[in-house]
């Protein structure tokens, strides 16, 4: 499974959420298919097709995404996944904060990834979505698992947590089984499986699931 897809309206695709997926790719990221979105379209449903494909979502906001007049219930859903489930990042493009703030408010005062085609800028877009996607103590955990275990005992571990085993490498299939049991808030099942297979391995220690102040593990 990707670890991103982009979300863009159609306008944006080749101009902005191309060279984004590019330099994303180039720091080794996994994205997936850019979701373009036109008039008519549900915000809401694309982004949830999206999240069924990837981990993590970046929304392009930009004067073409917010003329496409979304609903109120289309918007309150975006700003919910950004400051509540945290699988969404907003990306500005050319837009102000007071322009954020009149369709998005919530999201009008929040750190924001902007690209507005600087290098410099794309550089520290990127690597803020790295940030989001890769918390060091995520990175450590599925770099542990892919270490520790072959090709096979990872698949048994795929199976034994009811996960589908989409990914072709051991490091891929490591993250895909961290970020499906953080999901589903059986991380501390894992680390106690983990620790029962093989003691010696010095798996960190966690008793509850995960939240984004204690460093989420879900890439």
């Amino acid at each position: 499974m990707p670890e991103l897809f982009i979300s863009c309206a159609k306008e944006d695709e080749e101009s902005v959420a191309k060279p984004l997926r590019v330099a994303l790719q180039e720091a080794g990221v996994s994205v997936g298919s850019n979701l373009t979105l036109d008039l008519g379209d549900s915000l809401q449903e694309v982004i949830d097709e999206g999240l069924k494909q990837a981990d993590y979502g970046a929304v392009l906001l930009t004067p073409s995404f917010f003329a496409k007049g979304w609903t109120r219930y289309d918007l309150d859903d975006l700003a919910k996944r950004v400051m509540v489930t945290n699988r969404v990042v907003p990306v500005w493009h050319h837009v102000t904060s007071e322009q954020v703030a009149r369709h998005l408010p919530a999201l009008a005062d929040q750190s924001a990834a902007i690209v507005d085609g600087d290098d410099e800028q794309m550089e520290a877009t990127v690597q803020q979505i790295l940030m989001h996607v890769r918390q060091p103590e995520e990175s450590a955990l599925h770099q542990q698992l892919a270490r520790v275990f072959s090709m096979s005992e990872l698949q048994d571990i795929a199976f034994r947590f009811r996960i589908e085993k989409e990914a072709q490498s051991k490091l891929d299939l490591a993250r895909q089984v961290v970020t499906d049991v953080n999901r589903h808030g059986r991380l501390p099942e894992l680390l106690e499986f983990l620790t029962m297979v093989r003691p010696q391995a010095g798996w960190p220690a966690r008793q509850a699931p995960m939240t984004k102040s204690m460093y989420k593990f879900s890439l």
